[in-house]
């Protein structure tokens, strides 16, 4: 039979590695680290508390346990009755970070290089991140939990001689590993927080007091904070493209973007068929890209301009650009980009989707002279069929059927939409 745990206790007896000796520090009823011996995790428990109380309901639970000769009861203020080195690791849940910090603050000389800390401190939690920062500790792993409308954190801490890099604002306020581990419970926890900052926001810029404008000044730090630490749960792309109209896109859409851009032949692509054309030179260079890359989502794109059977690439030449809005002046014409996405995971490919959007595009009338002034701008030369539809070109475009970005070089809107069919697949 095992002690009933709460999720928050049940957490803590979870981060806890398997050790010879365990230290809790606040023991309460002593619940978390009986559950840690009879699991056999732990080979000796040591329960601590500053107050005879707990320790006299942490008795009663050995007995009752069958541990009263094998579970170690001390009165003791923070760490004080902890001999040096005898823990391999401590455990400081419950508390409040300025009471966290300072057992382990006047207690670090009982801590040996190879003690592992498992803090759940239960407010001020940056004072805490803190200190493991300057004191040389490496905050290895942190997992957030929601139990009966409160959120908590459990953080894993072990020593490290490597420099480390110094954290943001956003990882001391709710930690570098939940983070970069988009932890969905802190993600939900930011999100409901943000709300009522700018809720409260709007009431106390109404207030218009000195002591408004000092509260609001600290909520917007509060804010600025959260805006970083959301900005972790943005989805990434690996963009196999070196275009920056297809990563401002991306971006504009919510994207976090990394480029790396293809270096694949495109010239192995032989078609007359402006859909299989984009479409599979955005597989190619997709995978060229994919095939180095063990985890994430790569993105691979082509597009081109279609009019009258002829595919409009990029202009080789002013000559060339000439020849391609002289063909497109009065007329409309299509717009083809391809678009391919590879999940990969663990150097596998996980899931992959190739598919193409076209938009149709109606365009003015052009005389020479604004052929011959577009051209001098320099505008035409890195865009298929010689012209950009978000630049200057935008003055003689009289219409559009379809996805205005698939023109700009990206159907964003689709990418999304595949991107979570394809969440699905993997």
């Amino acid at each position: 039979m095992m002690p009933p745990l709460s999720g928050r206790l049940r957490l803590i007896t979870e981060m806890v590695p398997a050790c010879g000796t365990c230290a809790d520090v606040g023991c309460d009823h002593g619940y978390a680290i009986i559950s840690l011996m009879l699991s056999g995790k732990v080979k000796k428990g040591i329960a601590m508390d500053v107050r005879p109380g707990p320790l006299a309901a942490a008795r009663e639970n050995t007995e009752k346990y069958g541990l009263a000769e094998k579970l170690d009861l001390r009165l003791s203020d923070g760490l004080a009755s902890l001999s040096p080195c005898e823990a391999d690791c401590v455990v400081i849940a419950g508390m409040g970070g300025p009471l966290t910090v300072k057992i382990l603050t006047e207690g670090k000389d009982r801590l040996s290089p190879e003690t592992v800390l498992v803090l759940e401190p239960q407010s001020d939690k940056e004072k805490v991140r803190r200190w493991l920062e300057e004191e040389g500790f490496l905050q290895e792993k942190e997992v957030y939990l929601e139990e009966e409308g409160k959120v908590y954190s459990v953080i894993l801490a072990v020593k490290s001689s490597e420099k480390q890099e110094k954290l943001t604002p956003a990882q001391l306020a709710f930690g570098p590993y939940a983070l970069a581990a988009k932890d969905p419970v802190l993600k939900e926890a930011l999100k409901d927080r943000l709300r009522l900052i700018r809720n409260l926001k709007g009431k106390l810029a109404e207030a218009a007091t000195e002591k408004a404008a000092a509260r609001l000044s600290e909520l917007n730090g509060e804010e600025r904070n959260i805006m970083e630490a959301l900005s972790y749960y943005k989805e990434e792309i690996i963009l196999a493209s070196a275009s920056p109209r297809r990563k401002q896109l991306l971006e504009t859409a919510g994207f976090a973007v990394r480029v790396q851009a293809s270096d694949a032949d495109e010239s192995v692509v032989h078609t007359a068929d402006p859909a299989d054309m984009v479409c599979r030179l955005s597989r190619i260079k997709c995978e060229s890209v994919a095939e180095t890359v063990s985890e994430g989502i790569v993105l691979g794109a082509d597009t081109v301009v279609a009019l009258d059977g002829e595919i409009l690439g990029k202009p080789k030449d002013e000559k060339d650009a000439e020849r391609m809005l002289s063909h497109l002046s009065g007329k409309n014409h299509q717009v083809y980009t391809g678009v391919t996405l590879i999940h990969r995971e663990n150097g596998e490919t996980a899931a992959a989707d190739t598919f193409y959007e076209k938009t149709e595009v109606f365009v003015a009338p052009l005389s020479e002279e604004e052929i011959e002034d577009y051209i001098a701008g320099g505008e035409p030369f890195d865009k298929a069929g010689a012209y950009g539809i978000q630049g200057g070109f935008s003055r003689y475009v009289t219409g559009i059927t379809g996805d205005y970005a698939n023109v700009v070089g990206l159907p964003v809107a689709a990418v999304y939409r595949h991107l979570k069919e394809l969440g699905k697949k993997a």
